[in-house]
């Protein structure tokens, strides 16, 4: 799934990266004596994880023009879709000792194949910033603990879990702006949507041809065991399907569909 997102932002107009740091669970390796120390510290990290996910933030917007000229861009709705492995490297702790270069130039060469959309340079400074600060915070729980004469050493692997987030716009374009975005009514939503099961979804052959949801922009599949799979697909008067939490979502707020710009009744 990870390289879907990315091919997702090379076919689609990618707008940019950011990325969120959180510390993982710690492996504790080895205690040589009585644990009196916080088991989270840093004092005695000799490895580290790396633990890449990727995750997709799809914005979609509705453009107006009149006369070849954009008069007005509406937010219509925005999505993140779950995170995704991608990859998990383990460093020793000595990498962060020698400047943002050198981790910079190992994330270089190990994802290489993303670089046109992945800001290393970015990931690399913010993972050490993470870092510096973890190690400045556990040295001043540990002041009060110096002249501990059972002070621990500890061998163990710490692991950062960094996701990041791949942000894309989906853009409808009227050439008019007599099309009004209004919600769709409750009525509507309730009588001209059907429900699509899995046995209709394989014979249709969807998981064939990989059809996706598109607003979501995840894949519909029968297949209960992927992940994600277990949504419920609506199907619209168009013959359009999506997740129903999605098209439900959506309806909400447009009475168009997303793909055809079919349109459905409203309260007016």
């Amino acid at each position: 799934m990870a390289a879907q997102i990315f091919d997702m932002c090379m076919n689609r107009p990618f707008v940019g990266m950011s990325l969120k740091i959180k510390d993982s669970i710690t492996s504790l390796h080895r205690t040589r004596k009585r644990i009196r120390t916080r088991r989270n510290s840093s004092k005695y990290v000799e490895h580290i994880d790396l633990n890449f996910k990727v995750q997709l933030r799809c914005t979609h917007v509705l453009q107006e023009y009149e006369d070849g000229i954009m008069t007005t861009t509406s937010f219509l709705h925005e999505h993140t879709s779950s995170s995704h492995p991608l990859a998990t490297y383990q460093l020793p702790i000595s990498i962060f000792k020698n400047g943002n270069s050198t981790l910079e130039q190992y994330l270089c060469d190990r994802l290489h194949a993303h670089r046109e959309l992945i800001d290393i340079t970015l990931v690399a400074d913010r993972i050490i910033q993470h870092w510096v600060k973890k190690v400045e915070e556990d040295d001043c729980d540990h002041d009060e603990e110096e002249n501990n004469e059972d002070f621990n050493v500890f061998q163990k692997i710490h692991s950062l879990e960094i996701t990041l987030e791949m942000k894309i716009n989906r853009r409808y374009v009227v050439e008019s702006p007599v099309m009004i975005m209004v919600p769709t009514s409750d009525d509507a939503i309730e009588s001209m949507l059907r429900r699509v099961e899995n046995d209709e979804i394989r014979r249709l052959g969807c998981d064939e041809e990989g059809i996706e949801c598109a607003i979501c922009l995840e894949e519909i599949s029968s297949d209960k065991e992927e992940e994600g799979s277990e949504k419920s697909v609506l199907q619209m008067p168009c013959l359009h399907m999506f997740h129903e939490e999605c098209i439900d979502k959506w309806l909400r707020t447009s009475h168009y569909c997303p793909t055809c710009r079919f349109s459905m009744p409203t309260n007016n």
